[in-house]
């Protein structure tokens, strides 16, 4: 699985990022999706995923 960060907005605590990720076998692309995630800033300075939509920024669903 690849995973790109398109872009990853915080404000205090909480942040919205966008992703574009997809899955291989060899050389063939099974998948491929732009995803959408809100995460919360932890105590000890990690970030922990609360939602991570998958398909949340796809106009349609790529299935190859």
């Amino acid at each position: 699985m690849d995973i790109k960060t398109v872009y990853c907005l915080a404000a205090g605590d909480l942040a919205v990022g966008r992703s574009e990720w997809s899955i291989t076998e060899g050389d063939e692309t099974k998948i491929s999706a732009k995803g959408i995630e809100v995460m919360q800033k932890q105590p000890d300075g990690t970030w922990k995923v609360l939602f991570d939509h998958a398909f949340g920024a796809e106009n349609e669903l790529s299935f190859v």
